[in-house]
């Protein structure tokens, strides 16, 4: 395999990841951010975003499901 194809797959898994979890009601990819929406509930904030132009996809989507899971705890507070 190909690393291109590797990078490939490995934005696939995390858009994939970010999706699948339970904060996700909504992800959009703008073009230059990625955005969650949250569902309905008792969490501070409604949602997050983060630009991806300089970080690059992975690495903003590794960041993305670090902070969705973050905001995901704190409604247990």
């Amino acid at each position: 395999m190909s690393i291109i194809q590797e990078r490939t797959d490995r934005v696939l898994n995390l858009i994939q990841s970010v999706k699948e979890h339970c904060m996700c009601l909504n992800f959009v990819d703008d073009g230059g951010y990625f955005m969650v929406v949250y569902p309905d509930g008792d969490f501070q904030v409604h949602g997050t975003r983060i630009d991806y132009r300089d970080l690059g996809k992975a690495k903003a989507l590794s960041m993305l499901l670090e902070k969705i899971e973050m905001h995901w705890k704190e409604s247990f507070f």
